[in-house]
């Protein structure tokens, strides 16, 4: 299925919106206050797209994230926008996937990217922004008290300029830690949570140019999360292994992608190995990076129709056993069902 668009695609999500058990898909566009919604009927069927102005706040609109903000079992939309006085809002889900705009929360600087996590463990989540403009080499955290209700602004100067921003355990205390993106200086940190809101144990590394995008998985099977990055100026991945305490070291490097600005992780092929899912936006197609039970990863290229592919995520989009595709290219909005078995 595609969906031709009259925009730039900004951000796009798939999730289940409307508490059905089917994986809808969201997006918004570059230059618009909108938000579209694919409802996915179940047994492959979906809606046309649905358009609703819902944001009403001024500013630049910003790639979204996706949570359950208020623990109500709905997904909600938090929104960030840059203008005079950047915020996030909040849009609560009614359980139908109907938002409501909720609560503004304001930062300094302007918002770069954002994420969501329990930082404290007080079993609200929190959100966590990258923080731009001159003399703002800063992350930033709204600590949620409890639903709807958050502590001053909070945030931690860091020694470059951020981008993105991934959080997962890196050291296995149950503590949410922090990963940060530096484009301009070709590198990133491992911010350690010390599980005080106070501060972070910061560690720095090197990486090539252009880290614009970080994830984590477990990719050599030692249950310690494992960290990789693209970077698009010299258009490659670059893995780090975890030993377990936080610490990282470069693991290899996968050459030959196409100026990519962003990727998925998934078990594409079903044999308990995460793989690397990448749009090269200057070429017309996507790459699956196939990782194997000796730590290797083959690739293999699934050729799409519409040009410029940029923006990816998975899901299991009819409910069978096999992960399926949900990407965007400048004007459309395409999920590939995965149909066979895959290497």
């Amino acid at each position: 299925m595609t969906t031709k668009l009259p925009y730039y695609i900004l951000s796009i999500a798939a999730v289940d919106v409307n508490n059905d058990s089917n994986i809808d898909v969201i997006f918004t566009l570059d230059g618009e206050r909108k938000l579209y919604i694919i409802f996915n009927l179940g047994n492959n069927r979906f809606e046309k797209v649905k358009e609703y102005d819902i944001l009403q706040s001024s500013g630049l609109l910003m790639p979204f994230a996706t949570a359950d903000m208020n623990n109500d079992n709905s997904i909600d939309i938090i929104f960030p926008f840059n203008d005079s006085t950047s915020h996030a809002i909040i849009f609560e889900n009614n359980g139908q996937g109907e938002f409501i705009e909720g609560l503004s929360l304001y930062s300094d600087g302007g918002i770069n990217s954002l994420c969501t996590g329990d930082i404290d463990r007080n079993g609200f989540l929190d959100i966590i922004i990258s923080i731009y403009g001159w003399g703002y080499n800063q992350i930033g955290i709204h600590y949620q008290m409890d639903n709807s209700m958050f502590r001053p602004f909070k945030t931690y100067q860091l020694e470059k300029y951020p981008l993105a921003i991934g959080i997962v355990d890196l050291n296995h205390d149950d503590f949410l830690d922090l990963i940060v993106t530096y484009p301009q200086d070709n590198s990133f940190s491992t911010l350690l949570n010390t599980k005080s809101i106070e501060s972070f144990e910061k560690n720095h590394y090197l990486t090539n140019t252009g880290p614009i995008f970080v994830k984590s998985a477990d990719f050599n099977g030692d249950r310690h999360l494992d960290v990789v990055l693209i970077n698009y100026f010299s258009n490659n991945i670059v893995f780090y292994t975890n030993d377990g305490t936080g610490r990282l070291t470069y693991w290899k490097t996968i050459v030959g992608v196409n100026n990519p600005v962003s990727f998925a992780l998934a078990d594409y092929n079903n044999d308990s190995f995460i793989d690397i899912i990448i749009p090269n936006y200057h070429s017309n197609n996507i790459t699956v990076y196939f990782n194997d039970e000796h730590e290797q990863f083959s690739n293999s290229s699934i050729y799409v129709t519409y040009p410029i592919p940029h923006l990816i995520t998975t899901a299991h989009m009819n409910q069978d056993d096999k992960i399926d595709l949900v990407f965007s290219n400048e004007r459309y909005v395409a999920i590939l069902l995965t149909r066979c078995d895959l290497p």
